[in-house]
């Protein structure tokens, strides 16, 4: 049976959305498409966190891939132990994980010393940018050794532009029209201000949906 399998941040897990477990996108996409889902959204992921989820899940064979890759301002370090062996994410319909390593990241940052220190003094843009496209390809990559289909999304703009400007090695079809973070002025916003609600994540879903049409056969 066909299964959506959704990587991300907290914009893939929802947080804050109005009943979030059925109106995250992938829940709302997997509505459309009458198949089970795995929703593994992580709160504050960086690229490199969400990148291990992938190369240590067990995929079955018609697995849809759906990765919304997160904000660049964000980093991650194998400090805790359940990271240093192969990790596993549950495979059941709406299963979560949600712990978290290191994050820095614009929102989340500022709120204690620790990542404010290493916003000011370790972050670089380009740096993160550099780690977070190399992550991506190399998932991009296992996930084709796999056979396993793959559709990637940026949550913001402007890293699509910075992808084209400065990484020419990129081989990742990262889609190009859809945003999520461009909807955030369009619809309301969850509870915490800082992701999109419900009817955001609808049209999120309908855009997606719509361009994948006729590629993703369910």
């Amino acid at each position: 049976m066909t299964r959506l399998v959704a990587f991300g941040c907290s914009h893939t897990y929802g947080e804050t959305c109005s009943d979030r477990i059925e109106n995250c996108w992938p829940a709302q996409l997997a509505q459309k498409w009458q198949i089970d889902f795995v929703n593994n959204g992580v709160n504050g992921a960086s690229a490199k966190e969400i990148s291990n989820y992938i190369l240590n899940y067990e995929f079955n064979s018609n697995d849809i891939v759906i990765i919304l890759w997160s904000h660049w301002t964000r980093s991650f370090r194998f400090d805790q132990p359940r990271f240093w062996s192969k990790t596993k994410i549950k495979n059941s319909r709406n299963s979560q994980k949600t712990s978290r390593g290191l994050t820095g990241s614009r929102d989340f940052g500022l709120r204690n010393t620790y990542n404010l220190v290493w916003l000011r003094h370790l972050y670089n843009h380009f740096d993160n940018a550099f780690e977070a496209v190399s992550y991506q390809n190399l998932s991009y990559y296992e996930l084709n050794s796999r056979n396993i289909k793959n559709y990637h999304f940026l949550v913001d703009e402007y890293q699509y532009g910075f992808i084209e400007e400065h990484f020419s090695w990129n081989v990742i079809p990262y889609d190009n029209s859809i945003f999520l973070t461009n909807y955030f002025d369009m619809f309301p916003l969850a509870g915490d201000k800082e992701h999109t609600d419900k009817e955001g994540y609808n049209h999120f879903t309908n855009l997606i949906s719509i361009k994948l049409n006729n590629e993703v056969k369910v």
